[in-house]
């Protein structure tokens, strides 16, 4: 469910959250039958949103980690932009060095005489 921070009497609150009505679409690739891009839109904010436009972007590809592949985020973005003025914000992130972390332990049990 996505969910975006709801108006408060004095701005938007953190605390509470509400759902809007979005539409989007996903891109998938024919050949692996996999999603490689979704996008969400909200619809329909209400009058007092301080954001008339807010969408949601996340791009996916296959990548390798050690001898297997991943469909995995590899960026996204989020645009919102002020519902009076013409200024709007983007923040976009890169996902990228994927790892695999693994570790290696034993436990062994020695008869001790007490």
């Amino acid at each position: 469910m996505w969910s975006l921070p709801a108006e408060s009497t004095n701005g938007v609150s953190s605390e509470s959250r509400f759902s809007p009505a979005f539409d989007g679409t996903i891109w998938i690739d024919d050949g692996i039958g996999q999603a490689l891009r979704i996008v969400i839109s909200a619809r329909n904010l209400p009058d007092n949103y301080p954001s008339d436009t807010i969408e949601s972007t996340i791009d996916c590809n296959l990548v390798r980690i050690a001898d297997a592949k991943y469909l995995l985020p590899t960026r996204s973005e989020l645009l919102t932009c002020q519902r009076h003025g013409n200024l709007c914000f983007r923040n976009e992130s890169l996902f990228r060095d994927y790892r695999k972390f693994a570790a290696d332990s034993s436990l062994s049990f020695e008869n001790v005489a007490r």
